[in-house]
């Protein structure tokens, strides 16, 4: 017996049908296996600072939260942190900060008045910042407690840090923080890309019995423009090092004056920049004369031309 043309059409359609539901049952399974193999290691890897140089030229990151906000720019020779008050710029030989005052960017150059082998323990450098988007030690230890798919190409990452290992990390921030926090759980939620796991966005929140407190969150980007601010800051330290000295001031400190380990150093500047002075560690009386009447009760931002210091119990 014959089947007409539209009994035809029916089944046509019907096979069809059946096909597309068992090729989109199948990427579906794909999808959901790709997702539940992904590791805390997967998203370490693939957000270390080298793997991402060797893609992007720059990394940009906007910083907010209950305790601190900024941006902060990263390049392979370049990066600088900037918050309300100031930016903080470094590169491999040098660390300079930009002020933005009513009368206009002010430098403050970090003098390192010491010789040039002391002065690599003290120096911040790029190598110093192996983890910009992720800490090689810290974020490998959060345990994955779900991921969702986003449907626009990206997962939702919810992970675990134990307090044994978040006080470590808080500890160690530039401001304080509610006790109970020290002895905490992390929850931390990362938006990531889908196919290369890069990271886009973090929340980081500590796990209270009341609520769950927004520590830091992190928007990224790459290759952005390089900020207006920051351009003006390159300029400024180039013309710090190489340009005419006007106005020339020298700065000299004198450590363990008057003794067998005493030595100097000294640096002239244009008096348009100013002077932000690291000294060695363990030299923490200083004083405006070598007979050590006249205690330096300043601080590090100095514009005295000679300090003394000394190394004493």
């Amino acid at each position: 017996m014959a089947i007409s043309n539209n009994k035809k059409a029916a089944c046509l359609a019907l096979i069809i049908s059946m096909c597309i539901g068992m090729t989109a049952c199948t990427q579906s399974a794909k999808d959901k296996k790709a997702m539940q193999s992904i590791t805390m290691e997967d998203i370490v890897k693939a957000n270390q600072s080298d793997v991402l140089f060797n893609k992007y030229d720059n990394i940009q990151e906007i910083v907010g939260g209950d305790y601190i906000t900024g941006k902060m720019y990263y390049s392979k020779d370049l990066i600088a942190e900037s918050y309300d008050e100031y930016t903080s710029v470094t590169n491999n030989t040098d660390n300079w900060m930009i002020f933005d005052e009513d009368s206009g960017l002010l430098l403050v150059y970090r003098w390192y008045a010491m010789s040039d082998e002391d002065k690599k323990d003290y120096l911040v450098t790029i190598d110093d910042y192996d983890s910009l988007i992720v800490d090689p030690k810290y974020t490998a230890l959060e345990t994955i407690t779900g991921i969702e798919d986003n449907k626009d190409g990206t997962y939702t990452v919810t992970t675990k840090l134990s307090s044994e290992y978040c006080v470590e990390i808080l500890r160690q921030f530039p401001f304080a923080l509610p006790e109970e926090c020290y002895s905490s759980d992390s929850k931390i939620i990362y938006v990531i890309d889908k196919e290369t796991l890069e990271i886009i966005s973090t929340k980081q929140y500590i796990v209270l019995n009341d609520r769950d407190l927004l520590l830091l969150s992190s928007d990224y980007s790459h290759n952005g423009q390089k900020p207006e601010i920051l351009s003006t800051a390159t300029a400024m330290f180039d013309d710090f090092k190489n340009g005419s000295k006007n106005d020339p001031k020298t700065f000299k400190v004198v450590y363990d004056y008057g003794t067998d380990s005493e030595e100097s150093y000294e640096i002239t500047v244009d008096s348009r920049f100013k002077i932000y002075l690291i000294l060695k560690d363990g030299y923490d009386n200083i004083y405006l004369d070598p007979e050590k009447t006249t205690p330096y009760d300043g601080d590090r931002f100095t514009d005295e031309s000679t300090l003394y210091a000394f190394k004493e119990p």
